[in-house]
């Protein structure tokens, strides 16, 4: 992994023994974005907190063993390249969840039971003209959390939940 690929806006997922470090993208240069995932694999840490899940002592992550598991590729059977996308561990999969791509405003739900192989659940979505919202699992459901409209810049304060990534129910706070 080149110290250039730590420069850029991206989402990372923390489960025990692994950290799944997923596409996103950059200004220097031009827009670019990516849709690569990497895995740090730690032995014994959970690493969303970084401590150990059988000691209780801190992860020794001084040497990280970061290894892509996919590559960036334009391919359709995978999420295009992207910023600022949402991701969550549910249902025993990684989930991509909408962001900006060169083109435009993804509108797309993605998942994967192992970051490699990738299935488009959704190819839009009620929030699908927002960006900058927030994901979370609670309850048994992926919750998106507020956002701006683009492009207007106007934020809202919704929250939408769903158990399948297809079916989105809203609720004003």
């Amino acid at each position: 992994v080149s110290d250039n690929l730590f420069t850029i806006t991206n989402q990372q997922i923390g489960l025990t023994d692994q950290i799944l470090f997923m596409g996103g993208g950059n200004e220097n240069g031009g827009y670019q974005s990516f849709n690569d995932v990497y895995n740090n694999l730690i032995p014994g840490c959970l690493s969303i907190v970084g401590y150990s899940s059988t000691s209780g002592q801190p992860c020794n992550t001084s040497t990280p063993n970061w290894n892509q598991i996919s590559a960036n590729t334009t391919a359709s059977s995978k999420w295009s390249a992207r910023r600022n996308f949402q991701t969550v561990h549910y249902d025993n999969r990684y989930w991509v969840i909408g962001g900006e791509t060169p083109a435009g405003l993804a509108k797309d739900v993605w998942n994967s039971v192992d970051g490699v192989t990738w299935n488009q659940v959704a190819t839009t979505t009620p929030f699908g003209n927002y960006i900058y919202y927030k994901s979370i699992v609670f309850n048994n459901k992926i919750y998106v959390i507020g956002g701006k409209e683009s492009p207007s810049s106007t934020a809202f304060a919704k929250v939408w939940s769903t158990t399948d990534g297809i079916n989105w129910t809203t609720t004003t706070l």
